[in-house]
């Protein structure tokens, strides 16, 4: 059986299961009404890499980068500086970063990936690094000037149920790009507590 048989096979049977889990108080779900091979051109169909993840290509590379922090409204940000690899796996499905620098003296290094889902037409981007065993999801659109603004919960010490926060990927070419991380006032308002310029080496 070749390689795409076997995926085939997995697909199928991983069609069969959802279709088939569940009682009869969910009778009549949407897609209830597809055959097999309906449901496995779809599921193929979603599966191909489109316009959103050709994008993915422009960030692969060896970057320089410079962080701020914002803790103090109104005062001078702490600034690091360190460096990030990007690149594409899963038949360039998938952008992951691995990021490099010191905080206060200690090595950090933090990971992110990000993705576009075409089932749900929303981007998401995953973020985990070495100074904690959580992370951070969150769910967004890319905008007319192709701005992507992403948004989720953040969890920790402070907050560990959870409060909102708000990514903001900017390209700013093919040599630079630009990231903002806002939280939320009890008013509801954003305030910027960090940001990367990424400068292509």
């Amino acid at each position: 059986m070749t390689l795409k048989n076997l995926l085939a096979v997995g697909l199928l049977t991983l069609c069969a299961t959802a279709c088939a889990s569940g009682d009869a108080s969910q009778a009549g779900r949407p897609g209830d009404d597809m055959t097999e091979d309906e449901i496995m051109a779809a599921m193929m169909e979603l599966g191909q890499p489109g316009e959103a993840h050709a994008a993915f290509q422009e960030s692969v590379g060896s970057w320089n980068t410079t962080m701020n922090i914002y803790t103090v409204p109104d005062a001078p940000p702490m600034t690091m500086t360190g460096t990030s690899e990007l690149e594409t796996i899963m038949g360039g499905r998938f952008l992951v970063e691995h990021y490099s620098s010191d905080f206060m003296g200690m090595p950090f290094e933090g990971m992110m990936t990000q993705g576009y889902d075409n089932l749900t037409e929303r981007y998401f981007i995953l973020w985990i690094d070495n100074m904690t065993t959580g992370y951070s999801l969150s769910h967004g659109e890319r905008d007319e000037h192709g701005v992507i603004v992403a948004e989720g919960m953040m969890r920790d010490v402070r907050t560990p149920d959870g409060r909102p926060y708000k990514m903001v990927l900017t390209s700013k070419g093919k040599d630079a790009m630009f990231m903002e991380m806002f939280d939320y006032d009890e008013s509801g308002m954003a305030f910027k507590t960090m940001d990367i310029t990424y400068e292509r080496k």
